[in-house]
């Protein structure tokens, strides 16, 4: 024997064994859960996966035979196990053999052929098989459907299947029709929200109460859902912003003052602030850089000199540059160890 011919029946070999293999394969997955995700009348198969490696590996051939014996089994199911198949059975045997298994043939023959025609065209492995694990599910879904529709479009169970599918988009609509008329009232509440957080910092109640009621708005917060996609970011932005003037508000507020044994306030020029501002904004949070000097020329830089900054006269200790400044931050140690001391 020539080192051609043994080497041709070495291949041939190969292509046996896969060939056997591969229609183990779809035997095992057609009869047990691993072939179908079956709800009720609707059925999504994997038996395509391995339809569409044999077409690959096998050829026009190869992928033809897998096709047919997917065809083949998916027509067994029709037997009591499918109740969409049961359904066409009891119509016609004969059309629902055809719309069972011709169309699962030409999708193993097809496959097979566009991954030849892309291998001629592109000689990227990975474009090769993208496009045919792209049009193996694709071509069993159009060639059944249009086959199932030709041969059983009066059928009852069709008519049937085509005021469900009616119904579901009905159904889908009205869905996200009233999901999106509940984000729009969400959104309303949280604008509401934050506009009575603004007003409690010029509240003149006790602390008590108006801390009472900036709970009770961050609960009616966390309570309310979800508001449209393209509000997300800067909605939350405002109320974070509101909820950091509250706080700044509470620091200047006298009842808190003094209960304080030391004040110390952190002084940050105000292009650093920025400068801070701006690279967190958009390397963390993905912001432009417009938006985030609008904002800080817009809501931030008032609000600090409006909140933060009168409260600078209150402070005992006045710390420039803040953790930077190394003797500061040891004094500010040294006085509340000394505090600590005092007290015990």
């Amino acid at each position: 024997m020539s080192k051609t011919s043994a080497a041709a029946s070495r291949q041939k070999l190969v292509r046996l064994v896969l060939t056997a293999l591969l229609t183990a394969l779809i035997i095992v997955m057609a009869f047990t859960p691993l072939g179908y995700l079956k709800d009720g009348a609707i059925e999504i198969t994997f038996i395509t996966i391995p339809v569409i490696i044999g077409a690959v590996l096998l050829g026009p051939v190869g992928g033809l035979f897998l096709g047919a014996v997917f065809g083949i089994t998916s027509f067994i199911q029709c037997f009591g196990m499918s109740t969409f198949g049961v359904a066409l059975f009891s119509v016609s045997p004969l059309r629902t053999a055809i719309v069972c298994i011709v169309p699962r043939v030409l999708m193993g023959w097809l496959t097979a052929v566009i991954f030849k025609a892309v291998s001629s065209k592109d000689k990227t492995s990975f474009v090769q098989y993208l496009v045919a694990s792209i049009a193996g599910p694709l071509l069993n879904t159009i060639l059944f459907t249009g086959t199932l529709l030709l041969l059983f479009n009066n059928a009852p169970i069709i008519i049937q299947l085509k005021e469900q599918f009616k119904e579901y988009r009905r159904r889908r609509d009205a869905f996200i029709a009233n999901l999106e008329a509940e984000k729009e009232a969400n959104l309303k509440v949280k604008q509401a929200i934050i506009e009575e957080l603004k007003e409690l910092v010029n509240s003149d109640e006790t602390l008590n109460h108006t801390f009472t009621k900036f709970r009770e708005l961050q609960q009616r917060w966390k309570e309310t859902g979800i508001v449209p996609l393209q509000n997300v970011k800067d909605l939350w932005e405002t109320y974070n912003l509101h909820v950091e003037n509250f706080y700044s508000f509470i620091k200047i507020n006298k009842e808190l003052r003094d209960l304080m044994d030391i004040k110390v306030y952190v002084d940050t020029d105000a292009d650093i602030r920025l400068a801070r501002r701006i690279l967190r904004d958009v390397c963390e949070r993905g912001r432009t850089m417009q938006s985030v000097i609008t904002q800080y020329t817009s809501t931030v830089k008032p609000m600090h000199e409006e909140f933060v900054e009168p409260s600078k006269k209150y402070a005992d200790v006045i710390i420039p540059e803040g953790g930077f400044n190394s003797v500061a931050v040891a004094m500010l140690i040294q006085n509340i160890r000394s505090l600590i001391q005092s007290s015990k």
